[in-house]
């Protein structure tokens, strides 16, 4: 973010991490965003964290990759925390709470 992006890109960004430095990087990698807006490109197999951080959520096909659904997630649940990107991920893709 030193550099002011225009896009940002993350790959599984917190994937190797332990539970509680995964969390402490969301909040930072949420508080830099929210300092410096960009748009940012979040890869991960976790719906949850997707549907916490995302305005919309595109899922793929395997490969060759193809969109092969669009969430958009409701700007009352958008960046509010794991819990409400639980109940996003329940609700579009039938994932348990």
């Amino acid at each position: 973010m030193a550099m002011q992006p225009e896009l940002l890109l993350l790959d599984k960004p917190f994937a190797s991490l332990d539970p509680a430095t995964t969390e402490a990087g969301r909040h930072a990698l949420l508080a830099a965003w929210r300092a410096q807006p960009c748009t940012a490109l979040l890869v991960t197999h976790d719906l949850t964290e997707a549907a916490s951080r995302a305005d919309r959520l595109l899922v793929l096909s395997s490969g060759p990759a193809r969109v092969v659904r669009e969430v958009v997630v409701p700007a009352d649940r958008r960046r509010r925390g794991i819990a409400a990107g639980a109940q996003v991920a329940a609700d579009y893709f039938s994932v348990a709470r």
